[in-house]
């Protein structure tokens, strides 16, 4: 069974009720809420990416968010909806988001993302996506609460790990179909990126 055609690229504006929707109908537990204005200045700086059906509706969406100016930036609000789980969407917004840094942003100090202990699927999508897990300092501690009563994990990616993500989506690009393993199905792949089209895909290569 084919799903049809998914394309990764940047969220619009004029799309912001259209993710706050799409938040909305797949919350979870192990999701943290963000404020919309945030979501909005996100958006309008380019750091939300989403992936859309043929449709045009979102099937996944992350986020980057920055904090201590600039210095530290978190790859975050990452979410797949439910029928389109199992293709790896969340390993593929890691590379985009860390990668869209590595390239037009490269002066921030870590690369970081948490997941809560009731998700396991997260943490492993964060460790196959090279992050390594830590203590977090007193800075992330003022932005996230690591309380017991809902333990928190701490991911850091270097960027010597980081830079091997870019092997993995130019290597999407160029094989594109996609296969679920529960099931089989298949879905076709494609990027509208600016860091896979002129100076952008020569630094990617020059990262392999």
């Amino acid at each position: 069974m084919n799903l049809g055609n998914v394309l990764v690229r940047p969220a619009k504006i004029a799309e912001f009720q259209k993710i706050l929707d799409f938040y909305e109908e797949n919350q979870s537990e192990n999701l943290s809420s963000r404020e919309p204005a945030q979501l909005f200045k996100i958006i309008q700086e380019k750091k939300a990416f989403i992936i859309v059906n043929q449709e045009d509706e979102i099937v996944a969406a992350g986020c980057i968010f920055e904090y201590l100016n600039g210095d530290y930036r978190e790859g975050g609000a990452t979410v797949v909806s439910s029928r389109y789980q199992g293709f790896h969407f969340q390993n593929i917004l890691i590379g985009v988001r860390f990668l869209h840094e590595e390239v037009l942003n490269p002066d921030y100090k870590i690369f970081f993302s948490t997941v809560f202990e009731s998700s396991p699927s997260s943490i492993h999508n964060l460790k196959t996506s090279g992050f390594v897990q830590k203590s977090p300092d007193e800075n992330v501690k003022q932005w996230k609460s690591f309380e017991e009563s809902k333990p928190r994990r701490y991911y850091e990616l270097s960027r010597s790990k980081g830079r091997k993500l870019a092997g993995y989506l130019l290597e999407l690009e160029e094989n594109s179909l996609l296969t679920r393993k529960k099931d089989s199905a298949t879905i076709n792949l494609s990027f509208d990126l600016y860091i896979l089209k002129g100076p952008g895909r020569k630094i990617l290569e020059a990262f392999k």
